[in-house]
């Protein structure tokens, strides 16, 4: 089986030659969300702030995954796109596809007959005509997709999470928050968890009230693009008021690379082709995190108002390069197959792992069992 890279020019929107590679494909982004579960667990923890986030972003990436796989299995005359060069994910246009079809799932089920009629007439044509039943077969699989859609939740353009209280006292409300989203410029997937400071004197962050829709809302519009975190979280610190930001980490997803589908031109991809074997994959990973430091009053307030406070955020000087991005801090992380790892342990500062020298790495096994190395 040939490589998808040397059957075609370009990978930023490119489908697979046929179904085998598309089976290929779906097992490596299975083993990849299998890892990044198993590392959140035993890593970070199940029950924290940022391992709830991952486990049920995690989650939806891989049921949006499984949605796309059954929707294409339907629809035989088209096939799914991918982003093979910056990404190794589904491309963002396919994810927005999946979001128009679950908009208009109970529409479309309505014109489709039954289950149980649908077997019926397909046994009809089967035992009367002696020929497969081919119109029944394309609806019972398209009932399956819709109803599919409609039962479980995938991962979207832009999936907001859920807003936890973390503790409180007289002052204030300390609270926990999550959301994820595609970025459109490089076609990553990006969770981001935020802890912040409500004012007491405001109401609970309960949901459907006004502070959690202000919340949502400010979030999903700002969020939506991948702006540097110090920038992000100026902006929500000066459009919420009585929401105070105290910590935000960012954990990019990918690239994820493949010895039979990348595109990529990096070190990494051609170490991974030189070496790696047919259906090997391997993935980074990058955390930033920024902190509050102190707060500062803005603007005084006037008369019975209260003072405008600005949160300040930490960015240490001796660290260059979060320096130059504004961050309290920085960590990457590269997982790749045991068995690579194994041919590499003699090299010093191999060329192929340029821009990763710093990160923690991490050894996997084809089960999703991991390791760090």
């Amino acid at each position: 089986m040939e490589n998808v890279v040397q059957l075609t020019a370009s990978g930023d929107y490119v489908s697979l030659p046929d179904e085998e590679h598309y089976r290929i494909y779906f097992d490596q982004m299975r083993r990849v969300c299998e890892v990044l579960r198993n590392w959140s667990e035993s890593e970070i923890g199940s029950s924290s702030p940022e391992g709830e986030c991952i486990g049920l972003f995690g989650n939806r990436i891989l049921q949006s995954i499984e949605l796309l796989r059954l929707k294409y299995l339907v629809d035989v005359d088209d096939r799914m796109k991918l982003d093979l060069n910056e990404s190794g994910f589904p491309h963002l246009n396919e994810i927005v596809r999946l979001e128009n079809d679950a908009e208009h799932a109970e529409d479309t089920l309505k014109r489709i007959p039954p289950r149980p009629i649908l077997i019926e007439e397909a046994l009809d044509v089967v035992f009367n005509e002696n020929t497969t039943p081919l119109a029944m077969l394309e609806n019972l699989g398209r009932r399956k997709y819709l109803e599919a859609l409609l039962e479980q939740e995938f991962m979207g353009a832009f999936c907001f999470g859920e807003v936890k209280q973390h503790s409180g006292s007289r002052f204030n409300r300390r609270y926990v928050c999550s959301w994820a989203c595609y970025n459109t410029e490089d076609n990553l997937i990006y969770l981001t968890w935020l802890e912040f400071d409500q004012d007491s004197d405001d109401s609970p962050m309960m949901k459907g009230s006004s502070p959690y829709n202000e919340l949502r809302e400010t979030i999903e519009r700002l969020g939506r693009r991948i702006a540097p975190l110090a920038v992000f979280a100026t902006e929500l610190d000066r459009e919420l008021a009585s929401v105070h930001p105290k910590a935000i980490r960012r954990l990019r997803l990918g690239p994820i690379l493949s010895t039979r589908f990348s595109f990529d031109d990096c070190d990494l991809a051609k170490f991974l082709r030189r070496s790696g074997d047919p259906d090997d994959v391997l993935f980074s990973m990058e955390c930033e995190v920024i902190v509050s430091s102190r707060q500062v009053v803005k603007e005084r307030g006037w008369l019975l108002l209260p003072d405008t406070l600005q949160e300040v955020f930490e960015v240490p000087h001796d660290d260059p390069e979060c320096f130059d991005r504004k961050l309290s801090d920085v960590k990457r992380y590269l997982f790749m197959p045991h068995h690579l790892w194994q041919t590499t342990f003699a090299e010093k500062n191999p060329r192929w792992l340029k821009g990763y020298e710093k990160a923690v790495r991490y050894a996997f096994e084809g089960d999703g069992s991991l390791f760090e190395v």
